[in-house]
């Protein structure tokens, strides 16, 4: 801050400085914006958060059958916190997070609620990377796993309750994570606003914002599409998925959306694309096959290879190094053709849906 301060010019009335990040950035961010905030006192500058996705919970993975391979976020954190042993704003201590509770100071379910600073927070209720992390990717197939990811729309929206007044909300109930940083940013919509809307009114007109949807239950997260998170379309239960048909370019590819669809594929295209690729795997993976002017290209340059060797031992060589390379790029057909069947595999199940009344 202080060589911005003093090599560029940031300082002045008027001034504004938008420190933020993603995901793992937003909760840096979260930690840091206090102090960067503070660092800038006495500039002029006005100093302001965006913290996209920055948002966690304090739920533990009750009810899942737990992979012993993953460790809960809350215990990574407080390992984290243990290892080190970050120093935290005194508000953490007022609100009893010393001793074992430390880690609470790190955790955003705690520790957004003590920001200082004004921030804009991107808080999805059904959190992707949470919600994934702690059922190991998998959708609920039992009542008790149910009612285990309904748990994290509450808590959610209990953090926002929580969240300073005058802190900017954009909150969707769809499985996403960070929107900003690519086109959802623009292009997804909860009550009719983008994420840029929410923001641009926050930021550059002052004005206060809460966009956060309405629609209630996992069912939410079945109808809004996966192509943001390659889950199943039917995985929340839903008895019904509706395909989004979307207008085309000449090409075939889909052209951006408009209202509630943001830039769903049409789930025609979609499916001819992945039986392309699933034909085109199969090949490749079963055989390992070169196209015939792959093949002709390498076979005429080990004849030439033979010819200019005239049966030496280089030209032996020079034979052997080739038909290494024809079983190296065998290999590699061999691997994206698996890579390919994979995708495909993947998708066999995405089906775009229809959206809730408020949530693309």
């Amino acid at each position: 801050m202080t060589a911005l301060v003093q090599n560029h010019g940031m300082s002045g009335s008027g001034q504004r400085l938008l420190f933020g990040g993603c995901s793992a950035g937003a909760i840096g961010a979260m930690n840091n914006l206090d102090s960067v905030a503070q660092q800038l006192s006495g500039t002029g500058v006005e100093v302001r958060g965006l913290l996209d996705a920055a948002a966690l919970v304090d739920i533990y993975p009750t009810g899942w059958d737990w992979s012993p391979d993953l460790i809960p976020l809350q215990t990574l954190i407080e390992e984290l916190v243990t290892a080190i042993q970050p120093t935290f704003p005194s508000s953490c201590a007022e609100r009893g997070y010393t001793g074992p509770s430390l880690w609470k100071c790190l955790f955003s379910a705690y520790r957004l609620p003590l920001v200082q600073t004004p921030f804009f927070a991107n808080a999805v209720q059904f959190d992707d990377f949470e919600i994934q992390y702690e059922t190991d990717n998998l959708g609920p197939s039992t009542p008790a796993q149910l009612q285990f990811v309904n748990s994290f729309q509450p808590a959610f929206l209990n953090l926002i309750n929580s969240l300073p007044q005058g802190t900017g909300v954009y909150s969707p109930t769809c499985l996403v994570h960070c929107l900003s940083g690519q086109n959802t940013y623009f292009q997804f919509l909860v009550n009719g606003q983008t994420m840029s809307d929410a923001v641009n009114a926050w930021y550059f007109d002052n004005q206060p914002v809460s966009v956060i949807s309405s629609c209630n239950g996992w069912e939410c997260t079945s109808q809004c599409g996966v192509t943001y998170t390659g889950l199943p379309c039917n995985m929340g239960g839903a008895q019904q998925c509706t395909a989004v048909q979307l207008p085309t370019s000449e090409s075939g590819e889909p052209q951006a959306a408009t209202d509630n669809a943001v830039q769903l594929l049409p789930a025609a295209w979609y499916a001819q694309q992945m039986a392309q690729e699933q034909q085109q795997g199969q090949v490749q993976a079963t055989e390992g096959s070169l196209s015939p002017q792959q093949q002709a290209n390498l076979q005429n340059t080990i004849q030439q290879q033979q010819q200019q060797g005239n049966g030496n031992q280089n030209g032996q060589a020079q034979q052997q190094a080739l038909q290494q390379l024809i079983q190296q790029q065998q290999q590699q057909q061999q691997q994206q053709g698996r890579k390919l069947l994979e995708r495909a595999a993947a998708a066999a199940t995405r089906i775009t849906c229809s959206a809730c009344s408020d949530v693309a």
